[in-house]
């Protein structure tokens, strides 16, 4: 049985030890130190030196110990596997650093794709779905607004068994899903499955926006009081401009209250949070980052005079994607903020920087409910090295207003409600047995 690629990282990060006790040297290194490369956001940066190679004696026994297995080895040698690209990912995998992470050129591009919120497909969001016989089927919980999806009649809840002559039960839901991607302008044929019966159609690829906010008025049992919902399933580069349009609209239609549902948000970008955060509230201190790295210098994010402050440095009127970025708008009416075990990262700190300034006199009261956050409140920053790939490592911890860092802890809600929510029923079955919202109205139901 040929070694599977954890093993093999396994392994690599043991030779790496072994070399440097024997040669008395530093472990196998692909990077020179990162002098010229800044520490900031989590934004994509140049200048990493990887020039640096291994030393004489440590190549020449990584060389012999390939050519020993090649030679006499029982088991054949995978020569498809790339050993400078396992090497890098052993070197990164042997930090203990569980967010830190090599890519190569065309793995950093599929990874940003998807966090900047817009990509070539037909614009939907789905997941995997085990019919009756256990066979696997894409199941389809969001038909992004404009996309060529809605365009073609697609709904939540339609089962996908067949992308062209390929069955989804034959090659699994992964491969299947990578079959719908394709280059904009060329056409993909679906087959799905609506209330027992089985529909094809054909639907053209075009680039799509993400929809990472979903917006409804509900209401509370028993109370004559409308509610603003806002679920939030991601801080990806659309994020702030799709957020601000959502509230709006739930302004003008006078609601009593808001719900910000960051149940499954596992968080992104810290400049989108930021935006968003600076929106909300009144002027003041958004986030401090704190680096470990004394060639980093620590800065806080606030907002004051109608700008986002980054720091002493970047100061911005508009969001990421040059859309105007109205600051200190904040709310006037109170507002329940749900979570869950998998509320992690900027979603965390928009929880508790709402939560902070909800005690604050002339701030609307902020409620949360629903289970613990995840507990991650630590930075990762993307260098660029020299031959096109990147490294994700995490090197700062982002505290919240308070200055009450939750890393490895988490968030504690107002009021512990078990959520029995599946992330699939916030999408198909919107608050049909949903106890965390119905906590969350019955707050603004009894509320004067």
């Amino acid at each position: 049985m040929k070694p599977t690629k954890q093993q093999l990282l396994i392994f690599l990060v043991s030779l790496i030890l072994v070399c440097a006790l024997s040669c008395g040297v530093t472990a196998l290194l692909v990077l020179k130190p990162w002098r010229d490369a800044p520490a900031d956001s989590g934004t994509p940066q140049g200048g990493a030196d990887n020039s640096g190679a291994a030393s004489t004696e440590e190549q020449k026994s990584l060389d012999q110990l390939i050519s020993i297995i090649r030679e006499l080895s029982l088991y054949e040698l995978d020569e498809t596997l790339d050993y400078s690209q396992l090497l890098c990912e052993a070197i990164v995998a042997s930090t203990g650093d569980p967010y830190a992470a090599y890519f190569t050129a065309e793995e950093y591009a599929e990874y940003t794709a998807g966090l900047n919120g817009e990509f070539v497909g037909i614009g939907v969001a789905a997941t995997r779905y085990l019919t009756e016989d256990d066979s696997e089927a894409i199941r389809l919980l969001c038909i992004y607004q404009g996309s060529p999806a809605e365009q073609a009649g697609l709904r939540p809840g339609d089962l996908i068994t067949h992308v062209g002559d390929t069955a989804v039960s034959e090659v699994g839901y992964e491969d299947a899903l990578s079959l719908i991607v394709g280059d904009s302008g060329t056409a993909v044929t679906l087959t799905y499955v609506r209330d027992g019966v089985n529909h094809t159609v054909e639907i053209p690829r075009a680039k799509c926006v993400k929809q990472t906010v979903f917006s409804r008025i509900v209401t509370p049992a028993g109370a004559d009081k409308t509610v603003g919902y806002v679920m939030i399933t991601a801080f990806d580069s659309v994020t702030t401009g799709q957020f601000i349009s959502c509230v709006e609209a739930l302004e003008e239609q006078n609601v009593d209250g808001m719900v910000f549902d960051l149940r499954y948000n596992g968080g992104g970008y810290l400049r989108t949070v930021c935006e968003m955060l600076a929106y909300l509230l009144p002027d003041g201190d958004i986030c401090t980052v704190d680096y470990r790295s004394e060639r980093a210098t620590d800065y806080t994010i606030s907002s004051s005079g109608n700008t986002l402050n980054w720091g002493s440095g970047a100061q911005y009127t508009t969001d990421s994607l040059k859309n105007p970025l109205p600051v200190a708008h904040r709310l006037s009416v109170p507002v329940c903020v749900l979570t869950n075990g998998y509320t992690a990262s900027a979603a965390e700190l928009f929880t508790s920087a709402l939560r902070d300034y909800g005690g604050r006199d002339g701030f609307v009261d902020v409620t949360l409910l629903g289970e613990k956050t995840y507990g991650k409140g630590c930075m990762q920053t993307t260098y660029r090295l020299s031959d096109g790939s990147y490294l994700k490592l995490t090197v700062a911890l982002y505290s919240p207003p308070c200055g009450v860092n939750y890393n490895g802890t988490g968030i504690n809600p107002d009021q512990t409600v078990k959520d029995s929510a599946a992330y699939e029923d916030l999408y198909l079955n919107p608050g049909a047995g949903d106890p965390v919202l119905a906590a969350a109205l019955a707050v603004f139901a009894t509320a004067p």
